[in-house]
């Protein structure tokens, strides 16, 4: 992300990895998932603008079996504080948070139907909802003319619709190309809510590639990071660009500039291949990280 101009993004969505045992996160350790996290918000500080918006849907780890994952008993890991933490240090602040709602999920959790086996008192709870924490950068937002002021706000009716802070919008079914993907509508609301038309929308963390889809096709610019090559051909697809064939393995930092968010076809001007770029390493601008934030006592038991 280093390429970016300080305070050059004004609205920022993204879904960081929950570190529950995704295929993109096999084997790494909570405090190494928590390392990388604060690494990339760190940029996302720098690069977004004053007085604008970073939205975070994180859920919660509703069986975390310590930093290490060998304890013999779960436990629910809250996360939200442990970002509100690390986004305190500079200056972004949290000031509003919305329940996403998703369809119920009997069918995906068995084990939670009820049973004639099941022990009283043994009950477990349906999670079938996701927050989305709204960060705020400390300082005042460059407001746009006002044409584009006026083509930006929401309606009445949008506004009378989307303000409630509980948001009951259907989970993509389809997970068989990313196990983690949220959808349009999710994206739309936030990206109408808190950006203007023209804006530059980051994604981070880009997955299957949703955000920038949305972000170009209101009108916004779309900037979105994917380290995982296995996605590469899903996002290409899903941006209506030129059809590139995955690789297969994790691979570097792969970049997607304003070629491929302007909607253009033309497979000389949206190779994907131009813009594979390098993760920025804290170890190369000398600055540690620390961990005591995020560490607790009770997960370090272990079997």
């Amino acid at each position: 992300m280093s390429e970016l101009p300080n305070g050059s993004v004004q609205f920022i969505m993204s879904s960081p990895p929950y570190n529950i045992g995704q295929e993109f996160e096999e084997g790494m350790p909570h405090d190494q998932h928590l390392y990388e996290i604060q690494a990339v918000l760190k940029e996302c500080a720098r690069v977004l603008a004053p007085g604008c918006v970073m939205a975070l849907n994180v859920a919660d780890i509703w069986n975390f079996r310590g930093v290490k994952g060998q304890n013999d008993f779960t436990q629910v890991q809250l996360m939200g504080h442990k970002y509100q933490s690390m986004m305190r240090k500079h200056h972004i602040y949290l000031t509003d948070m919305i329940i996403w709602v998703k369809n119920t999920i009997w069918k995906k959790m068995p084990q939670l139907m009820y049973s004639e086996k099941t022990k009283h008192t043994t009950y477990g709870m349906l999670h079938h909802y996701e927050p989305v924490y709204i960060f705020r950068k400390q300082g005042e937002r460059e407001i746009p003319p006002e044409e584009v002021v006026l083509r930006s706000r929401l309606t009445k009716e949008e506004w009378a619709a989307w303000t409630p802070a509980v948001w009951q919008i259907t989970a993509v079914k389809d997970m068989s190309e990313h196990p983690s993907i949220y959808p349009d509508e999710l994206v739309m609301r936030l990206v109408k809510m808190f950006s203007y038309e023209g804006d530059t929308v980051l994604d981070p963390w880009l997955g299957s590639g949703t955000t920038i889809k949305v972000a170009r096709d209101l009108g916004r610019n779309g900037i979105g990071y994917e380290r995982d090559l296995r996605y590469k051909s899903l996002i290409m697809k899903k941006l209506g660009v030129a059809a590139v064939e995955a690789e297969k393995k994790p691979g570097p930092m792969v970049e997607f500039f304003s070629n491929a968010m302007s909607g253009s076809n033309d497979p000389d001007t949206t190779d994907i291949e131009e813009f594979i770029g390098r993760q920025p390493s804290s170890e190369e601008d000398g600055e540690t990280f620390d961990l005591a934030d995020f560490s607790e006592e009770e997960d370090l038991v272990t079997v």
